[in-house]
């Protein structure tokens, strides 16, 4: 079976290939395709090259049990590519490359392949789900603003080069807003309204369910996850992130009249605002 993982840019989507690789004939490989080798021109053309690099993938695999995956030094597809420490003022460098991959073993023939991109594969969703089983990963969106300010990568600023290649919309829609915040709002809203929209509920994973259940909730992709019982910690109170820009960033979400409300209502913003207030309060009585 070939299925499609995609989700918002730091929601745990590399989490989850990490949970899915400890799962008995299943694969799942990190960003492995190079957008810019993909047919943008046609539906037709763009599943052909899907469809395509899933066989050429099942084939390497099969025959020197070898992958392509964006994975570390070490040749690991990690649970997090981005560093673990932050300079200060320093945006966190991406620690991954995308690389042949070497995985223990030869799969079975009818083995689980699971493909995962966030941002070109979710514009491209709606036909995608046409011919593969598709799930996607989300988050609290005052976390993914704060993890998105935290990282040296294009979101940070606002724009998704790999998925404005495939939706001219949204392309110009970012062009078109000066302010870095605003493009990434207008990200937010973008791909909460697609799995909405597209995707039946229970193919919407959260990432605060997939670290409560300890990876069960990947059970909807493969029901191996079942057995899953990992220790995690929930990392939208990240310490690497910019506390000074907690209050900001939720009075945004809060003035906006953005899809994420479909998933994730005032109420959960508030939240997460406040338990970063209290622990800001916490750190400041301890000195």
């Amino acid at each position: 079976m070939n299925v499609i993982l995609t989700g918002m840019p730091r929601s745990g989507t590399t989490l989850c290939c990490s949970l899915l690789n400890k799962l008995p004939d299943c694969i799942a490989l990190a960003e492995p395709m190079d957008p810019t080798q993909v047919d943008n021109r046609s539906d037709s053309g763009f599943l052909k090259d899907v469809e395509e690099f899933f066989l050429s993938q099942r084939r390497s695999l099969f025959l020197e049990q070898t992958a392509l995956s964006k994975a570390n030094v070490e040749g690991i597809i990690p649970d997090n590519t981005f560093e673990p420490v932050r300079a200060d003022g320093a945006l966190r460098l991406c620690l991954a490359s995308t690389q042949r991959v070497t995985f223990s073993s030869s799969p079975k023939a009818n083995f689980r392949l699971v493909i995962k991109h966030p941002a070109f594969f979710t514009v491209k969703l709606s036909v995608l789900i046409q011919s593969y089983p598709c799930f996607a990963v989300i988050r609290n969106p005052l976390a993914l603003l704060l993890s998105w300010n935290s990282v040296d990568a294009n979101i940070s600023q606002g724009r998704l080069p790999m998925g404005e290649r495939f939706d001219d919309n949204l392309r110009e829609a970012l062009d078109n807003e000066p302010d870095r915040l605003r493009r990434q709002l207008k990200i937010l809203s973008y791909f909460f309204d697609m799995y909405e929209t597209v995707l039946p509920p229970e193919n919407v994973l959260r990432y605060e369910e997939l670290i409560a259940s300890s990876g069960k909730s990947l059970k909807v992709i493969d029901p191996n996850a079942e057995s899953l019982n990992e220790t995690f910690e929930l990392k939208n109170t990240n310490p690497l992130y910019d506390s000074s820009s907690v209050q900001c960033f939720a009075e945004q979400l809060l003035a906006h009249d953005g899809c994420w409300r479909n998933f994730y209502n005032d109420d959960s913003i508030r939240e997460l605002c406040n338990q970063w207030l209290s622990k800001d309060l916490r750190l400041g009585t301890a000195g």
